[in-house]
This record gives structure tokens, sequence and C-alpha cells, in this order.
């Protein structure tokens, strides 16, 4: 909520703290499925680089699928 004595100054316009949750349809079809999955995965981004966008690359149609990364 904006700061009392900031009612109705451009500063209080510019604070938004409202959370807006996503339906359980978007849930359903997400791709990361929970906060637990997404810090997984951003762990090992950081530890284990070449292996995981090698993983992330399978993804992908490839016409020749890549052995390294960089």
């Amino acid at each position: 909520m904006a700061d009392e004595k900031n009612v109705g100054s451009m500063k209080s316009l510019m604070v938004e703290n409202r959370k807006f949750p996503p339906s359980q349809e978007v849930v359903t079809k997400a791709y990361i499925k929970s906060m637990g999955q997404y810090q997984q995965m951003w762990d090992e981004s950081i530890k284990q680089p070449d292996k995981f966008w090698l993983k992330q690359a399978e993804t992908l149609a490839w016409y020749k699928k890549p052995t390294k990364s960089l």
C-alpha cells in the first residue's frame, strides 16, 4: 500500500505491491511447476552449465544435435 504521506503524489503511483497468482490452468500447463524445481534448475545451470544447456538443447528440433556448449 502507498505511504500515507505520498498519497496523491507521482511517487505513490510508482509503487505496486499487489500480487496476481496464476490460474490453476496456467500452473498446470507451466514448464516449471514450482519454486523448488526452478531453484534446482538454476543451481544446475550455475554449477554445471554445459550439462544444463545440453539438456535444454534436447527440447529443440535439430538437424544435427549439439555435442558441446559454449
